[in-house]
This record gives C-alpha cells, sequence and structure tokens, in this order.
C-alpha cells in the first residue's frame, strides 16, 4: 500500500482506560473468545502426539498426566522428559469466488516436566507407590496467519456509519487546539468505543454529515461512492494456551492408581489485522486501511482427579474429571484508519492509544474422561479415549456480559471428543500410530467444524535410562472466519490443515 502503511507507533503512549461496556464483536470479546479459551491440540511428548493423545488408561508419560492425573503412579522410576515442536498451519481461504492460501510455521516447546516416585517396603501399607511431579504442557498454539482476498460489492464504509449515525456531529469536533488523541480518548471515555471509532472515519474524510452546518446533526454520508472493491483482510495470530500442572498420585494395592493435578493456566494471544480496500469505480474514496491489534493475557486455576484401575494385567480402565477453568483476562487495543482519495489526498486517523479495557472473568466447563486400554505383554497396546464437555456451560462470569451468556448458551452445544491409539514394540524400536476426533462446539458445524486427524510416530530406546521419540501429527477442519474486525456481512469459506513435528527426549533417573 506504499504511502498508507502505519508507522510504528511512538516510544511514548496516552493510555486510555475504558470503564464503558464494549461492543463485543469489536473488541473480540464473544463467541471466538470462548472458544479460543477452550480449545485444546495434541501436544506433548513424542510418544503421546504419536499416539493421538489415548493415554488416559495408560499413565507413564508426563503429557498423559493432563489427561488423567492417576497417570503418575504408573511410572516404575523417576522420570524426566523434554518435547520441542514444529507446527505449520496452512490455510486456503475462499472469498467472493477468490481463493488465497497462507501458510505459517512456529517452533516451540511443547512440554517439560519431571515426576518422583517413592515406593514403600510395608508390604501391609495401603499405598506402595506415591508420586510427585510438576509438568509444563503447551495446551494450544495459537499461532496462526491468513489472508483473504476478493471482490466484494459492500464496502467497509457500511461499519463506520453504523458506529458514527446517532452520534451529533460537535462530538466529532476537536475543540481549539484540542489534538486527535485527546478528542479519541474523551469519545472513549465519556461515549464508549463505538463512538471512538466513528471519530475515527470522521478524522479520515471517509464520511460527512448530512447537514454539515448543525452541530446536533446525527446522520451521516459516505464518501465511497462505488459499487465494487477490491479487499484483502490478513490477520496475524501468535500465542498460547498453557498448563503447569502440580500432580500428587499413589498406587493402592498394586491394582489402582489415584492421582489429582493443580493446574495453573496462562494464556498470551496476539491478534493483529489489516484490512485494505481499493476502489474499483469511481468513487470519491480511492483507498481504505484499517488496522487493529488486540493483546490479551490471561491466568487461571483448574484441578483435575482421577484413576486408573487393572482388573487384569490386559486390561486398564481409566476414568477422570476435569473442574471448571476460572479464569481472569487482561485486554488492550491499538487501531488506525486511513484513506486515499482526490480531493484530500491521504488522511490519517491513528491516534497514540493504547485502549486498555477492564479486566475480565471467563469459565471454562468441566471435562469426563473414560479410558480403556489393552496391555499385550511387552509386545504393544491399544488405547482408547472418550471425553465429553458441555461448552453451552461456559460462561463470562464478570458483570455486563448477560447478553453474551445467553448467545454462548443458543449456540454452543455438548462436544465429545474421541482418541485412539496403538503401539507395538520391537526390540529397541517402538512404532505407534493414532486416530484423533472432535465434535465441532457449535451447533451450526458449517461455522466451525468437526475437527479429524491422525497421527503416526516412532521411539527408540537408546539405554534404560533414555528414550528418544519422534511424531508427526496432521489434522483438518473446516470453518467460516467473519471479518470481524470490519463489520462486513460476508464470510470468508476457510480450509484449514495443521502438521506437527515433535522430538522429544525422556530420562529414568
Amino acid at each position: 500500500m506504499g504511502s498508507l502503511a502505519i508507522n510504528k507507533l511512538e516510544k511514548a503512549f496516552y493510555i486510555l482506560i475504558i470503564g464503558l461496556v464494549i461492543p463485543f464483536t469489536t473488541k473480540g470479546q464473544g463467541l471466538i473468545d470462548a472458544l479460543r479459551f477452550n480449545s485444546t491440540d495434541i501436544s506433548g511428548t513424542g510418544r503421546y502426539v504419536g499416539m493421538s493423545g489415548a493415554f488416559g488408561a495408560l499413565g507413564g508419560d508426563l503429557s498423559a498426566l493432563k489427561k488423567n492425573p492417576a497417570g503418575s503412579a504408573v511410572f516404575l522410576t523417576n522420570h524426566a522428559s523434554l518435547a520441542l515442536d514444529l507446527s505449520t498451519v496452512t490455510n486456503d481461504a475462499t472469498f467472493s469466488g477468490q481463493t488465497t492460501k497462507e501458510r505459517g510455521a512456529r517452533f516451540d516447546l511443547n512440554q517439560a516436566g519431571l515426576i518422583f516416585v517413592f515406593e514403600t517396603n510395608n508390604v501391609n501399607a495401603l499405598a506402595n507407590k506415591l508420586s510427585f511431579g510438576i509438568n509444563y504442557d503447551r495446551n494450544k498454539s495459537l499461532n496462526n496467519d491468513m489472508l483473504v482476498s476478493g471482490v466484494n460489492q459492500q464496502s467497509i464504509d457500511t461499519y463506520f456509519l453504523n458506529r458514527a449515525n446517532g452520534n451529533a456531529l460537535d462530538l466529532f469536533i476537536p475543540l481549539s487546539g484540542e489534538s486527535l488523541e485527546e478528542r479519541y480518548q474523551f469519545l472513549g471515555e465519556t461515549q464508549g468505543f463505538s463512538t471512538q471509532e466513528a471519530y475515527l472515519g470522521y478524522e479520515s474524510f471517509l464520511f460527512d454529515a448530512a447537514d454539515p452546518n448543525d452541530l446536533g446533526n446525527t446522520l451521516y454520508e459516505s464518501n465511497v461512492n462505488a459499487n465494487s472493491f477490491d479487499q484483502r483482510y490478513r490477520i496475524e495470530e501468535q500465542g498460547f494456551n498453557s498448563t503447569l500442572n502440580f500432580n500428587f498420585g499413589a498406587q493402592i494395592r498394586k491394582k489402582l492408581n489415584v492421582g489429582v493435578n493443580l493446574n495453573l493456566h496462562v494464556l498470551n494471544y496476539e491478534r493483529n489485522t489489516r484490512f485494505n480496500e481499493r476502489n474499483n469505480g469511481s468513487g470519491e474514496i480511492n483507498e481504505i486501511q484499517y488496522n487493529n491489534s488486540l493483546f490479551t493475557v490471561g491466568s487461571g486455576f483448574s484441578f483435575q482427579v482421577g484413576a486408573i484401575y487393572t482388573p487384569i494385567d490386559m486390561i486398564r480402565l481409566g476414568l477422570s474429571y476435569q473442574s471448571p477453568t476460572w479464569y481472569n483476562i487482561d485486554e488492550e487495543l491499538t487501531q488506525g484508519l486511513i484513506t486515499d482519495s482526490n480531493e484530500f489526498g491521504e488522511a490519517a486517523a491513528i491516534p497514540q492509544i493504547v485502549n486498555i479495557f477492564p479486566d475480565y472473568s471467563f469459565r471454562k466447563p468441566e471435562k469426563l474422561t473414560g479410558s480403556l486400554a489393552f496391555v499385550i505383554g511387552d509386545s504393544g497396546l491399544i488405547s482408547a479415549d472418550y471425553s465429553y464437555q458441555d461448552l453451552s456451560q461456559t460462561e463470562f462470569t464478570s458483570s455486563g456480559f448477560s447478553d453474551l451468556n445467553a448467545q454462548i448458551n443458543n449456540n454452543l452445544q455438548e462436544s465429545i471428543s474421541l482418541n485412539l491409539g496403538g503401539e507395538y514394540r520391537f526390540k529397541e524400536w517402538s512404532f505407534r500410530g493414532g486416530y484423533h476426533y472432535r465434535q465441532s462446539p457449535l451447533r451450526n458445524d458449517r461455522i466451525i467444524g468437526d475437527i479429524n486427524g491422525f497421527s503416526t510416530g516412532i521411539g527408540y530406546t537408546i539405554n534404560k535410562y533414555t528414550r528418544l521419540d519422534l511424531a508427526y501429527r496432521r489434522s483438518w477442519q473446516d470453518r467460516q472466519e467473519a471479518l470481524l474486525q470490519t463489520g462486513l456481512n460476508q464470510e470468508a469459506d476457510i480450509e484449514q490443515m495443521t502438521q506437527n513435528f515433535v522430538a522429544s527426549m525422556s530420562f529414568n533417573f
């Protein structure tokens, strides 16, 4: 876009704390947030990923603790592991008949942890083994790059007009000597975020007052006089949703393993969107660029309890319960709007302001997992997990979210997950494979579809102390992407493919 490129924000920012109710579809709080906080990946050690996470009845792997905390008591000795992950996300976006492909790759720490095992010599003791551990797992990578491009008959001017109409003209006219930042801040403090955005449109000559001589005017007319537009919408997301597990386990009579996790959750998310529109007709406004940067950080707490029972050597049964997760979330937003026209040239409304929104609380619903595994001596195993979660019970627990919670309850549904995995052992080698499925969280699965995927992996036991595991996972999901930051009605159809390459080392000590 050349002359319309936004400069980096200046070192000194004005800070604006908005205490008003913020329109959810613009700031980001809504169904998308609810789904982002709820989503998880098949991530962890190479063995765990290679079997698609089907470890609820197996244990003996540090990543398995997030599925069933009783798995720590399965370990025979002290154990530690570290996993690294290379992930790629490919998005094929179709918009107005045009398809664009965007691919991003990230390298991350996937898992790190250790477990301590203590056996008792007292044959009369109820518990013959105790275990204590700590484990970090990246539950969900939020890294994602996407480009939507096509020709549209609707301009972004509609979005800004909707925000402007109903506001008196004198709100958009700065006082003598008042800067863009000062007026933008004043509107945020007194009128709210919607009026702030309308002010950006006024300052960049995107629209004019229907009666510019009337300071009480509340109707506005667009300067975009065309009916066909080349539009490009780029989304760049990065971040993670991770968990630190503090685990306690016990083995009772060598038949029943029980465990509990105390979980600390960390959310770190950044979303940058750049919307560009070029006029294909003879309109007054030739080009529009609208940019938003959203920063989200959060922390949370949950707990888990679980059990693994071995009725006979060949069969293991697992059951685990994960409590609701209670999050506290903070968000910041920066934005800017630039237009280019024959009459005014380039007009930039880029307030050097960081909008700091009031923190809010969020509750992710509880989850129940049942598991079954068949262990075939030292030759291999087959395992399956079935999880249930009622996502309609997702809730923003801060005041002022009743309408959004009603929307969540009406649109989200009960969702199941299925994980199947197997392992075959031959001397020092282990060969693994798996399948995973997660049902769409939405009742309308055209908006967000089911996830299907498979995995494969290989392990090599270097010696009795060390093992190397490699895994590959691929999954698919179809969904629709609304241009949320623009307010346009049109949506893009997205075909998303995620691949993970995992390498981990584990150590007995």
